[in-house]
């Protein structure tokens, strides 16, 4: 192993250099070429690097080396969140969908915590996407009483260390039980499975509204509304005099299996929930593609639709307010008051325009 005092020295360099030329999320020099133009080698850059990291001054992940926010003169520690991340491609294991809403804790994270003077820091928790193998470097010099964003009880293995540093606790989709473990700590917690439970209520109640009375809904199969609730959709039909089927949208099926579903019934509404990105690839007028009329009340399970203007202006889409409760969660973290709040989340029903 290197001499400690030769990687203290080289650890001096880094902090300069990140400190005089760097800004907070500027990506460093590889360390193969950084070990090249210091003229020492990776094991003892790899090392330095480390300790870099243990100070909250880089994050190291498969894309690289970046500058954090936390060191820097501009930024206050409690005002700073750190985003919990089970990998640093953003996603858990087999679900790429959270990969959008780890992005979107901290885009929305960060407007909070930037526009009072902190930043956000990302820790990805393991590097192979198993909590199993996590990498309790990381959370060594985690400051005591640090405003902690995470999502999903996928991390609590990581909650004893959060309670030991007295951490302030913002969670999203965090089920009852974990209020408990954090029973000493501030938080702002809010959990999405009553939300998602109650996605089929939502949908039936404002098609009734509608006085409509055979529903086909179409929900892509990976969507827990599908395989975790499906069995819930006939019985809130019936309980509600109405008709209707409910039907599995794989990864490849197409505006055509829609299309035929559509005709096989007298149907006079339709949910859809297609998977995350479906209307990006869609060429042709949604309406026309399934031959029926922008009359006929649409509700889509996703905001993301692209080159419909009929769609957009005719049919309206439910969601799960995720950036407001995110809001409301940084703007908690960061005001240092006391407190627990636990809210359980509610879907919106909004207009595209």
């Amino acid at each position: 192993m290197p001499h400690p005092p030769k990687v203290d020295k080289i650890c001096e360099k880094l902090r300069k250099h990140i400190k005089n030329n760097c800004m907070p999320g500027d990506k460093l020099l590889s360390e193969r070429k950084l070990s090249a133009q210091m003229k020492i080698s990776s094991r003892t850059l790899g090392i330095a690097m480390r300790k870099l990291v243990a100070e909250n001054l880089i994050i190291r992940n498969k894309f690289g080396t970046f500058v954090c926010p936390i060191g820097h003169e501009n930024t206050t520690d409690s005002k700073n969140i750190y985003v919990l991340l089970p990998s640093s491609d953003f996603h858990f294991s087999g679900n790429r969908c959270s990969q959008s809403t780890h992005q979107q804790m901290i885009d929305v994270a960060r407007h909070i915590a930037c526009t009072n003077g902190g930043n956000v820091v990302t820790i990805p928790v393991s590097d192979h996407n198993d909590i199993n193998d996590m990498d309790k470097f990381h959370f060594e010099n985690l400051p005591y009483n640090s405003n902690v964003l995470f999502s999903s009880l996928w991390f609590e293995k990581v909650f004893p260390i959060l309670v030991q540093k007295k951490c302030r606790i913002g969670a999203l989709n965090a089920p009852p039980g974990v209020k408990e473990i954090f029973e000493e700590n501030d938080f702002f917690m809010v959990y999405y499975g009553m939300a998602i439970k109650n996605s089929y209520y939502d949908v039936i109640s404002y098609f009734k509204e509608k006085k409509c009375r055979k529903i086909l809904t179409v929900v892509y199969e990976k969507n827990m509304m599908y395989y975790d609730y499906k069995d819930e959709f006939q019985k809130i039909l019936e309980l509600n005099k109405m008709g209707g089927d409910l039907i599995p949208f794989k990864k490849n099926d197409s505006m055509e299996q829609l299309c035929n579903l559509w005709q096989q019934d007298d149907y006079d509404a339709l949910f859809f929930a297609p998977e995350d990105g479906f209307f990006k690839n869609l060429t042709g007028d949604f309406y026309e593609s399934i031959r029926i009329s922008p009359d006929v009340p649409v509700l889509l399970y996703t905001d993301e639709i692209y080159n419909q203007p009929r769609l957009a202006k005719h049919a309206k889409y439910m969601y799960l307010p995720t950036a407001k409760y995110i809001k409301k969660i940084a703007e908690f973290l960061i005001s240092n008051e006391h407190g627990q709040i636990y809210k359980v989340a509610e879907n919106e029903i909004s207009d595209f325009i």
